[in-house]
């Protein structure tokens, strides 16, 4: 593959979210990154994933890895938050000081993750009450809603209900119990037994 990569002009290998690769799939796919980059000057990587395994892309790829730190600028997340906001259901039970704490804690709390800001906002906005709000907003900034946040994914897959429920439950339990990463024909012959 090595030879087939120099004898092109140029070469693009991207990898997206590389962190949910197993940690032992994960080396060997690192090393073999930097076989071709040694074999090929003319090939170029792309990896996505989570800044914990920064280091380790560094340590397997050497001084040819350049890593840029992405994450939601702050002006959208706050443009986000407003329109988020101003779409609330329930108006009436939304004051001034509990908008201002919202549009201040949740950036804070959870800023490398829209994905997170959104399911915070949402989580808030489904309270019926003020108090209930500012209780969730409090569990929140106090670190306490992460675990939340798949316990409200899982909630939300059983109020689908029926077959698409089961079918999601199933395919979680799958993966979640797999003791190497599932090709998609495995998991569908899986969950067709």
């Amino acid at each position: 593959m090595v030879q087939n990569f120099a004898a092109t002009r140029r070469t693009f290998i991207c990898i997206d979210a590389l962190d949910e690769c197993v940690p032992e799939y994960r080396v060997v796919v690192l090393d073999s990154l930097r076989e071709i980059l040694k074999g090929s000057s003319n090939t170029r990587i792309f990896l996505t994933g989570r800044p914990h395994i920064r280091n380790e892309i560094k340590r397997r790829l050497g001084e040819r890895a350049a890593s840029v730190f992405i994450q939601p600028i702050e002006e959208d997340v706050m443009r986000y938050l407003r329109e988020r906001l101003r779409q609330d259901t329930n108006p009436e039970i939304m004051d001034s000081k509990l908008e201002a704490d919202i549009m201040k804690s949740i950036p804070e709390t959870s800023s490398e993750t829209f994905l997170l800001i959104s399911f915070h906002i949402e989580r808030l906005l489904q309270e019926t009450s003020i108090g209930h709000r500012r209780k969730k907003l409090k569990a929140m900034v106090g670190g306490l809603e992460l675990g939340n946040a798949y316990e409200a994914t899982l909630e939300r897959i059983r109020a689908q209900g029926g077959e698409k429920s089961k079918l999601a439950m199933a395919t979680l339990m799958w993966v979640s119990h797999s003791e190497r990463p599932l090709q998609v024909d495995e998991l569908c012959h899986a969950l067709a037994v």
